[in-house]
């Protein structure tokens, strides 16, 4: 059996490799993904209040991909480590639970 880690800092790996995207490309390609991500929000709450006010309901499930896809581009170095943090915090517990049984 192999030797598992002690601490799993997925975050921290996600800042090194994001900071290093962004030392070499500058601010163009966070400003793009912006951009972008801005877009498909508008696009997407525009879309929707336009299905609703037809009376067609509007698709909540298409929207809520929209807002993930959109935020998670207009901000990868917030939405990214937050969601890695969140499993940091499960897998570290695990971890820990799984090494005081032993």
């Amino acid at each position: 059996m192999t030797p598992m880690a002690a601490q799993v800092d997925l975050s921290g790996a996600w800042s090194t490799f994001w900071n290093a995207v962004t030392a070499s490309t500058g601010a163009q390609l966070t400003n793009v993904l912006s951009v972008l991500g801005v877009a498909i929000l508008v696009f997407a709450f525009a879309g929707y209040l336009w299905q609703r006010a037809r009376s067609q309901g509007g698709d909540g499930g298409k929207l809520m991909w929209a807002v993930a896809i959109g935020a998670t581009l207009a901000a990868p170095g917030v939405i990214f480590p937050l969601m890695l943090t969140l499993v940091d915090v499960v897998a570290n517990a695990g971890i820990s639970v799984y090494e005081a049984t032993q």
